[in-house]
């Protein structure tokens, strides 16, 4: 028998080192939620959450179902097996901020242990930022929904819907090859991403500080001049892709490029593709009339040649691009070249991070939206808590389906008109509040992303001495609890 057939990851070598390395459970043993007096606590739903994310479980249902293995009720701290529904009551009045700075203590754990020196480039830590639509509905809304109309047909006619969705901006440090989140940042009714993404980038320093990574890749979208004076604050250096939305600095930089010949050309393979590239490079643009910061602009033409199967055939087939980047880096330390390859590693973000979140671990399965979850409540002394529903309080499961919310909402509004009478503690905690249960079910699958990685990478003797995916890594973990029952996929 080969070594790498008796040789598989387990549970308990994993769970030693989120304690160890992160001291996991004592940080997991902080967070709070908004329930009184639980019998099953926050703590015990947050294990199980990462557990459904961790081993990638298709659904709330198949978490539900594999709960009632002893080994994994053992694992969490559960004094007994709980169906989805306690998760989904906990989790939608999850109080954040704990989530977050676990997620911020993770990260740091990772740097102070140079996690992330693998990859630096020139020294310097490289993260990226770009924003992901997670869910939508054309009849489930919320308070937090943006809208937007929609052409469908429907029976051969075209017609206008009102479209409800969820949109987030992220950043991640993609010079690594543990690439951690960092934080996460939700759009608002009313703002553009352009709008949340600058909320995200001022709150960074607080979290980690002014130099917890040194450059920053971003879209066209993101080539404001509020963007450069926050990253000129700080210290981060930036590489922008440059397109028509400045158009006075674009212009510019096309008309000076097209009058000379290139600095430099070269050949790059990798991935079965062959580049074929051109390149320009010039300092002291100004950035825009407004904000006439200095900027060094950076133009590649490219010819990209990839093998296609054509009529059963394979068969060279060459395309040809042109990219443009704004950039704050000094040309002495990152010659053109250089700047070409950090302009391209901003896919990274959406190769390694989004499209691996959506295809490998459910991101947009919805595993808790906020459009379809009870409101929760909270007392004037600011402490939220849920509303008041009959077999929740006690410790037992919640029912499902309409019938609950609408006796919640029937409840509430006896309190509200004074037709039910109930005492002044009782009042005090039905006004409603928002409901946070998207927003903790995605720091939740982010903190399991990126503790994942880390084992994997950090810590996985078996991974790097044999071929295999971090799939197969997550299966064989789950497997090592006991025998499970089948996937059980819920619809959307």
């Amino acid at each position: 028998m080969r070594k790498q057939d008796e040789s598989t990851h387990e549970l308990p070598s994993f769970a030693r080192y989120l304690n160890k390395v992160f001291d996991f459970r004592a940080a997991a043993a902080t967070l709070t939620d908004s329930r009184v007096e639980p019998e099953i606590p926050p703590s015990t739903v947050f294990l199980a959450a990462f557990h459904g994310f961790a081993f990638r479980l298709p659904s709330f249902q198949q978490l539900e179902a594999e709960l009632t293995q002893l080994a994994l009720q053992q694992w969490i701290g559960s004094p007994r097996a709980f169906r989805d529904d306690v998760l989904r009551y906990s989790l939608c009045g999850f109080h954040l901020q704990g989530l977050e700075q676990m997620l911020v203590q993770v990260n740091r754990t990772l740097k102070r242990n140079k996690a992330l020196d693998t990859g630096r480039v020139q020294g310097r830590i490289v993260a990226a930022l770009d924003g992901i639509e997670v869910l939508s509905s054309y009849s489930r809304c919320c308070d937090s929904c943006l809208e937007r109309r929609v052409v469908v047909r429907q029976g051969g006619v075209k017609t206008e819907q009102v479209q409800y969705y969820h949109r987030a901006v992220g950043c991640q440090i993609v010079s690594s090859p543990c690439k951690p989140f960092l934080a996460i940042e939700w759009l608002q009714p009313g703002e553009g991403e352009d709008t949340a993404a600058l909320r995200l980038l001022e709150k960074l320093p607080d979290l980690y500080g002014s130099r917890f990574f040194d450059i920053l890749l971003l879209d066209a979208l993101y080539a404001q001049a509020p963007v450069l004076k926050l990253a000129d604050r700080v210290g981060w250096d930036l590489v922008i892709s440059l397109k028509q939305n400045q158009r006075e600095l674009y212009q510019s930089a096309v008309r000076l490029f097209a009058s000379r010949p290139a600095d430099g050309s070269g050949t790059e393979r990798h991935d079965g593709k062959e580049y074929q590239f051109q390149l320009w490079d010039s300092e002291g643009f100004p950035f825009s009339a407004d904000h006439p910061q200095p900027v060094r602009v950076v133009r590649s033409e490219e010819k990209l040649t990839q093998n296609h199967y054509r009529r059963g055939k394979l068969q060279p087939e060459t395309t040809e691009h042109e990219w443009l980047w704004i950039t704050t880096l000094d040309s002495r330390t990152f010659p053109t070249t250089l700047v070409r390859r950090l302009g391209h590693d901003r896919w990274k973000l959406e190769n390694n991070g989004w499209n691996d979140l959506t295809q490998n671990w459910a991101f947009k399965h919805g595993f808790l939206h906020a459009c379809r979850h009870r409101p929760q409540t909270a007392s004037k002394e600011g402490q939220r808590t849920p509303a008041a529903v009959a077999g929740v309080e006690d410790g037992g499961i919640p029912q499902t389906g309409s019938a609950q919310g609408e006796r919640a909402a029937i409840k509430v509004a006896e309190v509200e008109s004074g037709d039910c009478p109930q005492s002044e503690s009782e009042q005090r905690r039905r006004t409603p509040v928002a409901n946070q249960g998207l927003a903790a079910v995605s720091l939740i699958l982010l903190l399991s992303f990126t503790l994942c990685s880390a084992f994997i990478h950090c810590h996985s003797k078996l991974f790097r001495r044999y071929p295999m995916s971090t799939i197969e890594v997550a299966r064989q973990l789950r497997v090592s609890l006991s025998k499970l029952p089948p996937n059980i996929r819920a619809p959307d």
